[in-house]
């Protein structure tokens, strides 16, 4: 018996088997070739994975949940690279950043996310625009960027420090559905949108991007189709959350429930 819980032991990653690790990262990746939403502005598409994500960090943990979005993000940029508008830049931000985004909020570890999300605005407000601007090539500074950034930035940090601050970390291991869902619906938001300002950056650098099309993106296209990741994380994580809380299996270190 003591060797069968010493090899079990060993069999994990930061508190998380890695069985379950391998699992989802499988699951990511699969999902990494559903369709969810097309770029409104083209390159690319959202999958389905994109919505899953900052559950990962919440069933696993933090920095096992990044684990699993490395090894789904490996997956979905061969199966489906048109995923990938940055290539394996995209694996970053887009599948390692939210699940561990979304698991430092669930365990009040806001504060790690602050600097994160004062540094990627101020990269998404200058680069490539300011610096290096048309002496790389790129289109002039246009501060009216301010817009989108509203949307897209200040939103994120005010949630990560008014309802991570103490709320998201008990409703998310509350036994109301209801309470559940609204934690995912806005856990999401924070671990999603704190990706996408930095994904946004080499988007902007890869397809030379006019800042005046990215105002009009950030403030007509953004926030619905970031409203329908939310909403699709939150039934999705409700159901399991709930369903995790009552299997009776043993609880990873750091997941909620």
């Amino acid at each position: 018996m003591a060797e069968t819980k010493t090899s079990a032991q060993r069999a994990a990653l930061f508190g998380a088997p890695l069985s379950w690790i391998a699992i989802f990262g499988a699951i990511l990746g699969a999902t990494g070739i559903i369709p969810l939403i097309y770029y409104m502005e083209g390159g690319a598409v959202f999958p389905l994975a994109t919505a899953l994500l900052p559950l990962t960090g919440l069933v696993l943990g933090p920095f096992a949940g990044a684990v699993a979005g490395l090894i789904g993000g490996i997956i979905g940029l061969f199966i489906n690279p048109a995923a990938f508008s940055t290539g394996a830049l995209g694996i970053l931000d887009g599948w390692i950043l939210p699940p561990l985004a979304a698991g430092l909020v669930a365990n009040r570890k806001w504060y790690y996310l602050v600097p994160l999300w004062i540094v990627f605005s101020v990269m998404f407000m200058f680069i490539p625009y300011a610096w290096p601007g048309p002496a790389g090539g790129f289109p002039a500074f246009d501060p009216n960027m301010w817009q989108a950034i509203v949307w897209v930035a200040f939103g994120g940090l005010l949630w990560t420090v008014v309802l991570g601050y103490k709320h998201l970390n008990l409703w998310l291991r509350s036994d109301s559905p209801v309470k559940i869902f609204i934690a995912v619906w806005f856990t999401t938001w924070i671990a999603r949108e704190i990706g996408h300002l930095l994904g946004w950056v080499w988007y902007d650098i890869w397809y030379v991007f006019p800042p005046s099309l990215n105002i009009w993106i950030g403030i007509f296209a953004v926030w619905w189709q970031a409203s329908i990741f939310y909403t699709v994380a939150a039934i999705i994580g409700t159901a399991i959350l709930r369903g995790l809380k009552k299997s009776g299996l043993k609880k990873i270190p750091r997941a909620v429930w």
